[in-house]
């Protein structure tokens, strides 16, 4: 395949997987009783922290799946991770739900390293700069696009 359309394709997906709308206002509509309804203690004492936690165990078998597995699985696993984060965000109701969303999204963060490295397995050492450059730029307008859309 041309580099040049794996460079496209990946840097199409950055900006999808960055592109999350509701990322600023998480903690205001977990607490909202409109919506989640949860308190302070439980957002931050029961919630938020098993993303820290699932990212810290995660990281180093993601590591070596990248390694064993290639890249592709693993950004197979990132992307139906970060759908299922936001199907427990929306759809969950309890602690648990949240829990769980927050588990798989440190999961999902830990194999964004696939993501990052897959295109210089892909194109020559010459082209680092410029790839480097182009999959910040779809990161970065990824969340530009989203949290302009989330500030209306």
């Amino acid at each position: 395949m041309n580099w040049k359309l794996t460079v496209g394709l990946v840097c199409i997906f950055g900006v999808l997987k960055k592109f999350r709308p509701g990322t600023p206002f998480l903690t205001p509509y977990l607490k909202s009783p409109q919506f989640k309804n949860f308190t302070n203690e439980q957002i931050y004492g029961q919630i938020y922290t098993h993303w820290a936690y699932s990212n810290l165990i995660s990281m180093i078998p993601i590591s070596l799946c990248i390694d064993w597995l290639r890249f592709t699985p693993i950004i197979i696993l990132e992307a139906l991770l970060l759908s299922v984060t936001w199907a427990l965000l929306i759809f969950g109701h309890s602690i648990f739900h949240m829990q769980l969303m927050q588990i798989s999204f440190g999961i999902a963060t830990s194999a964004d390293v696939a993501y990052s490295s897959y295109l210089y397995s892909v194109v020559s050492k010459s082209k680092y700069k410029r790839v480097t450059s182009l999959i910040r730029m779809a990161t970065m307008t990824g969340k530009f696009a989203a949290y302009s859309l989330g500030s209306f």
